[in-house]
């Protein structure tokens, strides 16, 4: 029997009983349950306003199309992370250069974050924070106002996570999350960008409905007539959740904290009993949603023939982007230290405490 690396855990007869009378209603767009789970994510990240989008890669797009950076600008980003996070500076017309990260936890390293914005001289800065640990946020974001630089906040691992007992998202940045398929929340596949400026958010909201100034949902009202009046004000994205998806992440809400509380768990477990391998030197003033937890083996190629002979799926997250056509650079030391040693575990909702005990196993094999 093989245990898996991701694998989504849903409240199927609670998804169902929530579906019926969306799938029965006849409206299973963008609609008034999008509208809900923006409301519901709003109070649990501690922002003002969300918006909620088809993917996390949409979010990223929309916050940094809402930043008005000229085309060329160069964005300053982590070379450990999911394609999205660079490539839509690339599908904005803008340059994308890469600063080191921790070679453990393979979060952006904040103490080369000056030379490689004095290097650079970005316009913008996006940090990821990898597996749902948070970055070091206090140092780069006064890094940031100190070069007038916009901070977006890659949270697709990060729903959960908490910075010095503050939510990551309540802070003055804009954040970009995921609810893909196999992530805390997951929506089958989704996504949301949160801000403290209405202005900004509802220009995301304009966009994700290719800057159209009213929804469908909108026009249509609630006393059953319609209007085909609406505004184009600028060129924008089809990019907008809809109703189906938010049901699932409605649903999700109601036990994401005792998800992640169990992801929490699993990796406590993995960090004190796995003695092969070593886990990433995490602050305790800095909570991870654990959506995977980055282990560092010397002899990985072994740790890796053990789990295949078991039966265990394993990853590894991330190869450094710049090793890619698309955003080719030069090698930086902290992420190929981090890239030549990460190896990520099952970490999800449907391993059972033996399962876990099997993984650990097999990694500890004759060690």
């Amino acid at each position: 029997m093989t245990i898996s690396l991701f694998k989504a855990q849903l409240d199927v007869d609670a998804v169902l009983d929530e579906l019926r009378p969306i799938l029965e209603s006849g409206w299973v767009g963008l609609g008034p349950k999008t509208r809900q789970l923006e409301l519901e994510l709003a109070q649990y990240v501690g922002a003002e306003h969300v918006v909620a989008t088809s993917s996390c890669t949409a979010a990223l797009q929309l916050a940094l199309h809402a930043l008005y950076l000229p085309r060329g600008s160069v964005v300053l980003t982590t070379p450990i992370s999911f394609a999205s996070t660079a490539m839509v500076c690339l599908s904005e017309g803008l340059e994308v250069r890469f600063c080191d990260v921790e070679p453990d936890t393979g979060n952006l390293d904040a103490s080369k974050l000056e030379e490689a914005i004095e290097r650079h001289r970005p316009k913008a800065l996006i940090v990821v924070h990898l597996g749902g640990y948070p970055c070091d946020m206090h140092a780069i974001n006064h890094l940031a106002k100190r070069h007038w630089l916009p901070v977006i906040e890659d949270c697709a691992h990060a729903l959960g996570s908490s910075y010095f007992s503050e939510p990551v998202g309540s802070g003055g940045n804009i954040y970009c999350y995921s609810f893909h398929a196999v992530k805390n929340l997951p929506t089958a596949d989704g996504g949301a960008v949160a801000s403290e400026s209405a202005v900004v958010a509802e220009r995301m909201r304009r966009l994700r409905w290719l800057g159209i100034d009213k929804s469908t949902a909108d026009r249509s009202g609630t006393s059953g007539g319609y209007s085909w009046e609406y505004e184009i004000e600028e060129a924008g994205f089809k990019a907008h959740m809809n109703d189906l998806s938010a049901v699932l992440g409605l649903v999700g809400m109601r036990t994401l904290e005792a998800g992640n509380s169990r992801r929490r768990a699993i990796a406590s477990r993995y960090a004190s009993e796995i003695v092969a391998g070593t886990p990433p030197d995490y602050s305790p003033l800095r909570k991870s949603s654990s959506h995977f937890l980055p282990m560092h083996f010397g002899d990985r190629a072994a740790v890796i023939r053990r789990l295949e002979a078991a039966g265990i799926q394993y990853g590894m997250h991330y190869k450094p982007l710049y090793r890619f056509g698309p955003f080719a650079g030069e090698p930086l030391p902290g992420a190929e230290a981090y890239a030549s040693t990460e190896l990520t575990l099952p970490m999800h909702l449907g391993l059972s405490d033996e399962d876990v005990s099997a993984v650990i196993d097999a990694v500890n094999w004759r060690v």
